[in-house]
């Protein structure tokens, strides 16, 4: 509990925005990098339809503000976990 893992939708969310499916390489270019972004704020936040990761009680204790370092170890995390997945199943 003292280093835990921040596997979030919104971690998530990033990667599939930024990933290739036909080259299945990361892409990080400025369009995609404002729209990865954009799409993990809006999971985070969530909207009227939609709550968001910020309001789970676990993350709320885990992830007490979402800075830039926070936003990297998110990053970080979901290229780690989820990159080999989606390259075998895409």
């Amino acid at each position: 509990m003292n280093n835990p893992i921040l596997l979030t939708n919104s971690g998530i969310n990033w990667l599939k925005t930024v990933y290739n499916k036909k080259q299945k390489v990361i892409l990080i270019n400025s369009t995609n990098l404002k729209q990865s972004k954009k799409n993990m704020l809006i999971t985070w936040e969530g909207n009227k339809w939609k709550q968001g990761e910020k309001d789970d009680l676990y993350l709320k204790k885990i992830i007490t503000s979402l800075d830039e370092e926070t936003i990297s170890k998110i990053r970080t995390i979901a290229k780690k976990w989820i990159l080999p997945i989606l390259k075998h199943i895409l």
